[in-house]
C-alpha cells in the first residue's frame, strides 16, 4: 500500500551485534523478537521517507531499543518518578496483575515509541517470573494458558510516562506475544478495515491531519523528540497509513491501548471496581487532580497529574 516504507526499513542486524546487545542488557531475547530483528534491525531515521510503519510510530532499530532501555534506568531509580510512592500508587495493570504495579521496569524493553515516552514492547518481568532476568523455558507457553494464568514473559505491553494502567495488548499475550502481534497488524492492514491512505502530495490530506511533519525536532530518547511522526502523520511527501472509523482522530497507542481494554473486559479481565476505587482515594488523598476513573477511553490511561510534575531531564540537555 505505502511502498515508500520499504526503503526506511535497515536490514537485518547481524547476530554478533545482537548478541553484544543481549550481553549489555543482561536479558536473553525472546525467540519471535530475535526472529524479527534478524529480518529487519528497525527503521532507518535517515531515510527520504520521514513515516513510521506503525500508523507513524516507529519500529526502533535494537541499537536504539539499547538507548531507550538505558535511559529509563536513570527514571526507575529515580526519587521523584520510578522510586515516587505517590506516584507508584496509582500505576495498575490490565488485565488485573498481569504487568508489575510500576512506573519503570528493568524488563520491560520497548521496541515501538512515540515522541512522548511511551512505548510498544516485551515484558521480560512478569509478576511470578520464572525465566529469571536471562531468559529460559516458560510454564506459560501458549496464548490460551496465558489467559487463564496471568502475565507471561515476552508478552507484548503498552507502557510510558503517559499510561498509569499499563496494558497487555490484545493478541499480544503469551511468550510468543511479539509474533502473535505482528501478525495481527499485517492481517488488520490486509483486510483493509480500520484505516486509509493518507496522501499529503501537495500539502492536502486526505485524511485526518497530524503533528507537523516537517519537524526537525532534535534527536533525543526518552520523553521527547523522535525521527517519526507519531500521530500517524506522513513524512513532508508522500504517502502514510492513518486510523479512521472509531478511532479516527486518536493517537495510535491510545486507540490501541483503547481497543485492548475493551476485549479483556469482554472476557472478564478488566480492571477491578475495587482497584479503580483505590486509585480514586489515593489520588484524593495526594490532592491530585483526575478524570473519573470509570471511563475506559483516555480517561482510563491517565489518571492523575504525578508522572507530568515528576520529569526526569533527558541526557545531554
Amino acid at each position: 500500500h505505502v511502498p515508500e516504507l520499504l526503503d526506511t526499513l535497515n536490514p537485518p542486524i547481524l547476530l554478533p551485534e545482537l548478541q553484544r546487545i543481549e550481553a549489555e542488557l543482561g536479558i536473553m531475547l525472546p525467540p519471535s523478537v530475535r526472529d524479527s530483528y534478524l529480518c529487519v534491525d528497525g527503521q532507518d531515521p535517515s531515510a527520504d521517507f520521514k513515516e513510521g510503519m506503525f500508523f507513524g510510530l516507529t519500529l526502533l532499530p535494537l541499537e536504539d531499543v539499547l538507548r531507550e532501555w538505558s535511559f529509563w534506568r536513570r527514571v526507575e531509580y529515580d526519587p521523584t518518578t520510578g522510586q515516587n510512592p505517590e506516584l507508584l500508587a496509582l500505576m495498575s495493570s490490565i488485565p488485573p496483575g498481569w504487568i508489575k504495579p510500576v512506573y519503570a521496569c528493568r524488563g520491560w524493553l520497548p521496541l515501538i515509541a512515540d515522541k512522548c515516552g511511551n512505548y510498544v514492547g516485551v515484558d521480560l518481568d512478569p509478576p511470578g517470573n520464572s525465566h529469571g532476568a536471562t531468559g529460559g523455558d516458560s510454564n506459560v507457553g501458549s496464548s490460551s494458558k496465558a489467559r487463564q494464568t496471568g502475565g507471561a514473559w515476552g508478552q507484548v505491553i503498552l507502557f510510558g510516562r503517559d499510561f498509569d494502567r499499563k496494558c497487555v495488548l490484545w493478541r499480544g499475550e503469551g511468550e510468543g506475544g511479539w509474533g502473535r502481534w505482528l501478525a495481527g497488524f499485517a492481517e488488520e492492514l490486509e483486510s483493509g478495515a480500520g484505516w486509509e491512505i493518507n496522501d499529503r502530495a501537495g500539502g492536502r490530506s486526505r485524511g485526518e491531519s497530524g503533528n507537523d511533519p516537517d519537524d526537525d525536532s532534535e534527536d533525543d530518547i526518552g520523553y521527547s523528540s523522535y525521527y517519526f511522526d507519531s500521530g500517524g502523520a506522513t513524512g513532508s511527501d508522500g504517502q502514510g497509513l492513518r486510523l479512521t472509523g472509531e478511532y479516527r482522530g486518536w493517537g495510535v497507542m491510545e486507540a490501541w491501548w483503547d481497543r485492548s481494554v475493551r476485549r479483556w473486559e469482554e472476557l472478564g479481565l478488566g480492571l477491578h471496581p475495587e482497584e479503580l476505587k483505590r486509585q480514586q482515594e489515593e489520588i484524593e488523598r495526594s490532592n491530585l487532580s483526575a478524570p473519573d476513573l470509570m471511563g475506559l477511553g483516555f480517561g482510563g490511561m491517565r489518571i492523575g497529574t504525578a508522572g507530568e510534575d515528576a520529569q526526569v531531564a533527558i541526557p545531554g540537555k
